[in-house]
């Protein structure tokens, strides 16, 4: 891809021809939403992330991991991560630890992220993520993620999977258009909330960007709580970015179990 479509380029641009329009629009002739999708898979693939297009992974793509456009989690990738990650648990108890995470539904979007979240601190632990040794996850970006709920067809811009959980949403607008803004960008995150819920029930948070800014928030945050993204949590640029990987207390299943007699 052309440098062209580098944000600090057209930021360069502004800086040094000032008020020249003719600049201005040949660099924002080039800045189109797709380029800006583009520029962010790039950007993702060189932190180590896989890439692939929605379209492939659909239960009737090439290479399906889906087995409807209903369902938001990509369950092989978590079954082998969970499997990876915790060989020393019994197969039983890796396997109630996933059916736990595609269980959970309510008619309530919070109510389901913070059932999520509990299930994640409570009991025995069977560890979703790797924290000790990130490169013992899988990373994934997928672009127009169709997914169908209550008659609803959406498909957001990207989602950053990590071992199959869709974590991160990420809505782009092209700042070259004047009626597109990042608010513009927080709306169809809105619409999403309101019409595939199921897409964020283990949101850790959404990112909105135009290209040149970027801003991150929770799923229960208004525009006014979305926050400029923080180089020092793996950005360098408005959308160059990672999951930060520490330890929380979240982020790894624990499920409550009692191991049958002759059983570890």
């Amino acid at each position: 891809m052309s440098n062209d479509f580098h944000p600090g380029n057209y930021r360069r641009l502004r800086r040094n021809y000032g008020r020249n329009a003719t600049a201005q629009s040949k660099m924002t002739s080039k800045l189109t939403e797709s380029a800006i999708e583009e520029l962010a898979i790039e950007r993702l693939q060189r932190l180590g992330y896989s890439y692939l297009h929605g379209s492939i992974i659909a239960f009737d793509g090439s290479s399906p991991e889906r087995t409807s456009y209903t369902e938001v989690i990509l369950n092989g990738r978590l079954r082998a991560a969970v499997d990876k990650i915790n060989p020393h648990l019994p197969a039983d108890v890796r396997a109630t630890a996933i059916k736990e995470v595609q269980r959970i539904h309510s008619p309530e979007l919070l109510v389901n992220n913070e059932a999520f979240h509990r299930m994640l601190t409570e009991g025995e632990r069977v560890w979703l993520i790797d924290f000790d040794n990130p490169l013992n996850n899988d990373f994934l970006v997928v672009n127009q993620f169709t997914v169908l709920e209550n008659h609803f067809n959406k498909r957001p811009d990207l989602i950053l999977f990590v071992n199959g959980i869709p974590l991160v949403v990420i809505e782009l607008k092209n700042a070259a258009d004047e009626n597109t803004t990042l608010h513009s960008a927080f709306q169809q995150l809105e619409t999403y909330k309101a019409t595939i819920p199921s897409l964020f029930t283990s949101n850790a948070f959404n990112v909105i960007s135009d290209g040149f800014e970027a801003k991150a928030g929770s799923i229960s945050a208004g525009f006014t709580r979305f926050m400029a993204w923080s180089s020092r949590i793996a950005m360098t640029s408005t959308i160059n970015c990672s999951i930060p990987l520490r330890r929380p207390s979240s982020y790894y299943a624990k499920i409550r179990y009692k191991p049958r007699i002759g059983t570890i």
